[in-house]
This record gives C-alpha cells, structure tokens and sequence, in this order.
C-alpha cells in the first residue's frame, strides 16, 4: 500500500481532493508504513525545493494487505493532497511507539561481580506506531512555534526483534 502525495494546483486536478486526476499530478509516493511521519494533514513537505502543505488524505481501510481492492480506480494506492505554500515553519510529527513481546525464542544473562545482571532477547515482537499531533517549528531557529492535535489510525504489525535490557 502507498500514498501518492498530489499536486492540488496541477491544472488536471484542479484542487480535486476526491481522486487523482491526472497522473502527472504525482510529485512522489511514500509507503504506507512511512506516510504518517512524513505527509499527514498539515505537515509542510518538501518536494524538489519547493514546499507543499498536506490538505487532505484518504484514509485506510480498517485491515490494510487483506487482499481488497481500494483508492481510485480499484487500486491499492492511496492519495494524500498538497497545496504549493510560503509558510515560514517546518512540521514534526508527535508519535508513540509501543513494543509487545509476543514470544520470546532466546534468553540470554550474564551476572558480573557486582551483582548486576544483563538480560538480552531474540523473538517475535509486535510493533504499534501512532501519531498523535505534530510540532510546528521555525524555519530560522527549528523553535517550537505551536503544536496541533491529529486522529489518524495506528500502525501496528509484527516482526523479529532482538532487546537487551541493563539494570
């Protein structure tokens, strides 16, 4: 799954927000797993020099990669739409990232001579990022200037983790 990040002033798209227009209207595309970050709505994105603010984005279905079809036209790519702006600030998304150790396959401690024991792990972890607000920040001096509240869904998948925790 990837969003399209499109131009609203493209003359074929015409500050359409409800599908893509014209293809050329594309100025790039970012997965899934990295849109959040990078272009939810009100981030200032840059884009061959020149910055863009996110206007709008189609959401996900409820279970992305069940094999359904969504987007325009049936695909599995979504859109998120962008106006051309002179904005002084930049935008830093505000996320929580929370790690689950579902099954542990390998433990490993070690006991030194002063009582302090490390432990490390290997196994199978799940992984849940959400994005919560983002940070408006100076373009002179990267201050914070003010923060904004989003709703966007979490991302949550699993994958093999390797932890080490020190006491």
């Amino acid at each position: 799954v990837n969003y399209s990040i499109v131009d609203l002033s493209h003359p074929m798209q015409s500050n359409r927000t409800d599908k893509i227009h014209d293809k050329s209207a594309v100025l790039d595309v970012i997965p899934y797993s990295r849109v959040f970050y990078h272009a939810f709505p009100g981030a200032v994105i840059k884009h061959r020099g020149r910055a863009f603010r996110i206007e709008a984005m189609e959401s996900p279905p409820a279970f992305v990669g069940s094999g359904q079809s969504f987007g325009p036209s049936g695909s599995t790519d979504l859109a998120a739409f962008a106006l051309p702006t002179k904005v002084p600030h930049t935008t830093q998304a505000l996320s929580i990232n929370e790690i689950t150790v579902v099954k542990q396959t390998r433990h490993a401690e070690l006991n030194d001579s002063k009582a302090q024991q490390s432990v490390a792990g290997s196994g199978l972890v799940t992984v849940k990022r959400s994005v919560h607000g983002y940070k408006i920040l100076s373009h002179v001096n990267r201050k914070e200037i003010s923060r904004s509240s989003l709703k966007l869904p979490p991302m949550e998948y699993d994958t093999y983790a390797i932890w080490m925790d020190a006491d």
